[in-house]
């Protein structure tokens, strides 16, 4: 027979039992949530330091590429100096010896460069329009020579004719 004592005892047994056990339940439910905030707090700074890491690393790339950044800035024309260039083109043309004319200039439009496409006719001996394409050949931009077609006449000083179709790289500004 079980006794008012043992009877106590088994209550007490059992109220302690659930009461640690909904204690061990809290404290695990309160250790998961807050290791869950704690995760996405260091998830956080981990972000934060790789994107300042990542900052740094780029401010020490434009810094070391600078120098040659400026160096390559010569070789490709801005639209401020696509005037100038035209106006070099037409004076080297005239101390050549020939006449030039620019026919045409269609810019296009790219994501990092703009396009710039000239059209011009030569006109003059054929030595002097061989001299003004070796000219235009060796400009030292980023252009390259598209289109060339040439008329000749018969013998060396008759009239050469040359239509020219440049296309030079434009720094967007």
């Amino acid at each position: 027979m079980i006794t008012k004592h043992a009877k106590r005892m088994c209550i007490t047994a059992s109220i302690v039992f659930l009461v640690t056990l909904a204690l061990f339940v809290l404290a695990s439910w309160y250790l998961y949530t807050e290791s869950n905030r704690l995760y996405s707090r260091s998830q956080l700074v981990a972000n934060h330091l790789a994107q300042r890491q990542a900052q740094f690393e780029l401010t020490q790339i434009l810094d070391a590429t600078t120098l040659k950044r400026e160096a390559l800035r010569n070789y490709i024309l801005t639209e401020v100096g696509v005037i100038d260039f035209l106006s070099n083109i037409e004076a080297d043309a005239t101390k050549i010896g020939v006449k030039l004319k620019t026919d045409s200039l269609k810019p296009t439009t790219g994501k990092v460069y703009d396009i710039l496409t000239v059209q011009f006719t030569i006109v003059g001996t054929k030595t002097a329009v061989n001299t003004m394409l070796q000219a235009l050949e060796t400009l030292p931009y980023q252009s390259h020579i598209n289109r060339l077609s040439i008329t000749t006449g018969d013998g060396i000083e008759t009239v050469t004719t040359g239509v020219v179709e440049l296309v030079i790289s434009l720094l967007k500004s």
